[in-house]
């Protein structure tokens, strides 16, 4: 049981999600799914990871640039939520 695990009740905790910028819409409907039908989490926010970057930083509005281990993804962001109309830039295998 997932509840004992993790010593809380999840079911009195609401859940923050970072996303990659490439999860697809099937994989953010099975995680929600999950979240809310098997744990019964009350509340679930899911973001990508460069608005949570940028707010981390202290503003609402910025250029995310994410180094990973064989990537680099840069994400505009405005208000709080990136930009639909410029999807992130995935710069390949470093």
């Amino acid at each position: 049981d997932l509840t004992a695990y993790l010593h809380k009740n999840a079911e009195e905790h609401p859940v923050v999600i970072a996303q990659t910028p490439f999860a697809s819409i099937e994989d953010r409907k099975l995680m929600a799914a999950t979240l809310f039908e098997t744990l019964a989490v009350p509340r679930l926010l899911v973001k990508p990871q460069s608005c949570f970057a940028i707010f981390a930083s202290g503003s609402n509005c910025g250029l995310s640039v994410d180094f990973g281990e064989d990537s680099v993804n840069i994400v505009p962001v405005y208000e709080c939520e990136s930009l639909s109309s410029s999807p992130p830039k995935h710069i390949g295998h470093m």
